[in-house]
């Protein structure tokens, strides 16, 4: 990557390095005036790191990166399948960004925040520690809350008490869905198979079709609540994105057409399912308040490309709700377009403030 050129003041970056998306936030100061930006591209890494070097050249193109801006990187992307273990996956990513960027860029850890590449020893400290960037930020800002993070993916859910993050130190990914820190369910990618061993549908239970043939994208698309912005993989079919085309896949999950019901009754069969993801994500709020005596009042902060969801949680659960990009306006100036790109890239933000303000 060639990047001959030089500002009088540099530019910082956050990169949050996924198994399915590279999110990238920018902080630059123009007329004494930070200004602040954010994107995220699907990146099939499990595919192999040629992924990942096609994106940061894209981005690098599009974003036309000075040689001396600063570049800060957090990741997840480490325990996708095409490493052996997850310590091969962080040096192998490490590989390619010190290969891209130079030994300049610095790596967020769970230890002692931001590291050069040369001084990390323990693997473990930056391994899927996305999550710890968006709790550090956040626990600046608020002495106690709950981040939930709720991805494509997957949902974190992190404790913060005293204005610091409530977690193992180097925890694992292990280790946190253990402790329900960590829920793999998230609102594009995640089976609908998956969510429960049964489904309601016209007030019966049905067991469902353990097979891929409908993805949580499908069920936020009849209910209307996902965009563009964050529906960027095909569906399990390969076929339309459509309400019908969603409706089809979503009647097979329990041995039926689309035919078989009108399309009010596969919506009400949608919010079906996301009142079990409510749920769900409510249980282990609930677990981790009960194990650290965390009170009732605890608000939740919400992010993530599935901060959606909030209202519903406040509604139905009684919860008190901040979004992420509220306490993100405390530093910056956010325009209405920006918002739900800040939510969905919330590590990288997290992670360009944190660098920007140290």
């Amino acid at each position: 990557m060639s990047m001959k050129r030089i500002c009088k003041v540099p530019n910082y970056y956050g990169w949050d390095i996924g198994g399915a998306h590279v999110k990238l936030c920018q902080i630059k100061s123009k007329k004494n005036k930070d200004i602040i930006r954010a994107t995220h591209l699907k990146c099939k890494l499990w595919m192999g790191l040629k992924h990942l070097d096609k994106i940061i050249k894209k981005l690098e193109n599009d974003w036309h990166f000075n040689e001396n801006d600063l570049h800060f990187f957090t990741m997840s992307g480490e325990m996708v399948d095409c490493f052996p273990n997850r310590k091969d996956g962080i040096k192998n990513i490490l590989k390619i960004l010190k290969k891209i960027f130079g030994p300049k860029i610095k790596f967020y850890s769970q230890e002692s925040l931001l590291i050069k590449a040369r001084s990390i020893h323990n693997w473990q400290s930056i391994a899927s520690a996305n999550w710890h960037a968006t709790a550090s930020f956040i626990s600046s800002h608020i002495k106690e809350g709950i981040l939930i993070d709720v991805g494509s993916t997957t949902t974190d859910i992190i404790p913060i008490k005293n204005n610091m993050p409530l977690t193992d130190v180097n925890t694992s990914d292990a280790k946190r869905l253990q402790k329900g820190e960590l829920v793999y369910l998230g609102v594009t990618r995640t089976p609908v198979s998956s969510i429960k061993p049964f489904l309601s549908f016209r007030n019966r239970s049905y067991n469902v079709m353990r097979e891929s043939f409908a993805n949580t994208a499908d069920v936020f698309r009849i209910t209307g609540e996902i965009s563009n912005k964050i529906d960027l993989y095909p569906t399990c079919d390969k076929k339309k994105k459509s309400t019908p085309a969603s409706e089809r896949r979503l009647a097979r999950v329990i041995g039926m057409d689309r035919e078989d019901a009108s399309s009010e009754e596969w919506k009400t069969f949608a919010n079906n399912i996301k009142k079990a993801i409510i749920e769900e994500l409510h249980q282990n709020i609930c677990k981790i308040k009960k194990k650290l005596n965390l009170s009732a009042q605890t608000p939740l902060i919400v992010t993530g490309s599935g901060a959606f969801l909030a209202k519903q949680l406040s509604m139905e659960k009684n919860y008190s709700i901040f979004k992420f990009h509220e306490l993100v306006q405390k530093k910056i100036e956010l325009h209405n377009s920006q918002i739900e790109e800040i939510n969905i890239c919330a590590p990288a933000v997290s992670l360009a403030l944190i660098a920007k303000n140290k």
